[in-house]
C-alpha cells in the first residue's frame, strides 16, 4: 500500500497498462465487469455528467486507481473534494504554470491575449503564453466595467510582460481590432524589442468574410443556408437527410466566418445523396413535399 500510495495516478495506470491482469474464468469475470458498469453508469445518468467524459485520460486513471486500491474503499466526502483534493489541483497547477515560466527563460515565449464573453454575458480578458510548441492559460480579468481601449489592453499586457520578463517575451498576438492596433503603439513606446503581430487565423476569417461579399458568393451562401435552415427546422427532412446522408451538415456558425465556406463543401459533399432524398418514395409520402411543390430546390 505504501508504495501504491507514493505513485502518481499518471504512474499507476502506466504500471497496470503493463502488467498481467489475475486470472479469472472468462464469464465470472464478464459478469463481474457488467456489475461494475451497471453502478458508474448510474451515477453517471444520476448526476447528468456527459457520455464523452468516459474518454478522458483522467477517467480511466481513476479507475485503474480504485482497482488498485481495492475493496473498502471509503468515498471522499464533500468537503474533502471541494476543499482538500480541489486545493492540491490548485497546487499542482501552480506548479505547472511556474514550470512552463522556466521554459519560457530558455526558450523565449509568445503573449496571445484575446476578450470573449462567458454565459453570464461578462467580459474576460485572457492571457495565453505559448512556448516551445505548448500553450499554458496564464491570467483571465473580468472587464465587464472597464472600456477596452488602448490604455486599458497595453496596461492589461504590459502586467503579464512583467510577470514573465521582458527579456523572455518575443511577440504579444491579437487579433486586428482598432484598439488593438492603437495599444501595440502604445507599448511599443515602452517594449520597443518586442514584436506585435496580428493573429493569422483573424486575418483568413477577415479575408473570407470580404470573399463573401462578392455576389456570385453570397447568392450561393444565401440558397446554401436556406437549405440548412430547411431541413435542420423540420423532424421528417432531417431524419431523411441522415438517412440517406449517414450524416449531418457542417451547421453555420456565429463567431467563425469560415464555417461559411465549409457548410458549402458539405452541401456539396452530400449533393447526390439529397437529390436522391428528394425524389425518393419517403419525401414523396412527407406532407411537406406537397406544401414546397413546385418550389425550387437549389441543391
Amino acid at each position: 500500500m505504501d508504495s501504491f500510495a507514493a505513485r502518481s495516478p499518471e504512474e499507476t495506470a502506466q504500471l497496470v497498462a503493463k502488467g498481467k491482469q489475475p486470472s479469472m474464468d472468462s464469464k465470472l469475470r464478464k459478469k463481474k465487469r457488467e456489475d461494475v458498469m451497471q453502478y458508474i453508469s448510474k451515477w453517471f445518468f444520476e448526476a447528468g455528467i456527459p457520455f464523452h467524459t468516459a474518454t478522458l485520460p483522467s477517467f480511466h486513471q481513476m479507475l485503474q486507481a480504485v482497482g488498485m486500491f481495492g475493496s473498502h474503499l471509503q468515498a471522499s466526502s464533500m468537503y474533502e473534494l471541494s476543499e482538500t483534493c480541489l486545493q492540491r489541483e490548485v497546487d499542482a497547477t501552480d506548479e505547472i504554470v511556474e514550470n512552463f515560466k522556466k521554459t519560457c527563460i530558455v526558450n523565449g515565449c509568445s503573449l496571445m491575449t484575446d476578450a470573449w464573453s462567458d454565459r453570464k454575458s461578462r467580459s474576460i480578458m485572457n492571457i495565453v503564453v505559448h512556448s516551445a510548441g505548448r500553450a499554458c492559460f496564464l491570467s483571465s480579468h473580468d472587464a465587464s466595467a472597464d472600456k477596452h481601449d488602448a490604455d486599458y489592453i497595453c496596461d492589461f499586457v504590459d502586467k503579464a510582460i512583467d510577470e514573465l520578463g521582458e527579456e523572455n517575451v518575443v511577440q504579444i498576438v491579437t487579433d486586428g481590432a482598432s484598439n488593438n492596433m492603437a495599444a501595440s503603439k502604445k507599448l511599443e513606446e515602452k517594449r520597443k524589442n518586442i514584436f506585435w503581430t496580428t493573429c493569422a487565423a483573424h486575418t483568413v476569417n477577415l479575408m473570407l468574410c470580404d470573399i463573401a461579399k462578392f455576389k456570385p458568393i453570397h447568392n450561393a451562401i444565401t440558397m446554401g443556408r436556406s437549405v440548412s435552415v430547411f431541413i435542420y427546422n423540420h423532424t421528417k427532412p432531417l431524419q431523411l437527410f441522415r438517412e440517406f446522408t449517414k450524416g449531418d451538415l457542417v451547421r453555420l456558425g456565429v463567431t467563425r466566418f469560415a464555417t461559411v465556406f465549409l457548410s458549402l463543401q458539405s452541401l456539396r459533399d452530400h449533393k447526390k445523396e439529397m437529390r436522391r432524398m428528394f425524389i425518393s418514395d419517403q419525401w414523396m409520402d412527407c406532407s411537406l413535399s406537397r406544401t414546397t411543390a413546385g418550389k425550387k430546390v437549389c441543391i
